[in-house]
């Protein structure tokens, strides 16, 4: 389900997205809850890219990757929402 909601998303290299699935399979995810986690995810790297903290070297919309601690805080939120 993970690999479904980040199919077209760029994915920093510092992802572990087997470690994130284990993570998720732990706390007994649902479908919702991935979709959320991933969302909440790409907002944050696109809030990151708003406020100029992306490598600029490459083309804006090509830079922003979803980095492992946009998954850590998207994570925290969804988790303090009561995943399962």
């Amino acid at each position: 389900m993970l690999r479904l909601h980040l199919a077209k998303s760029r994915v920093d290299d510092d992802v572990d997205t087997c470690d994130l699935s284990r993570r998720l399979e732990s706390v007994a995810a649902t479908g919702a809850d991935v979709e959320g986690i991933c969302t909440g995810a790409c907002l944050r790297a696109i809030r990151r890219a708003t406020e100029g903290s992306f490598d600029k070297t490459d083309d804006a919309a090509i830079a922003i990757g979803l980095s492992a601690q946009d998954f850590r805080l998207a994570f925290q939120a969804i988790n303090a929402q009561d995943i399962g």
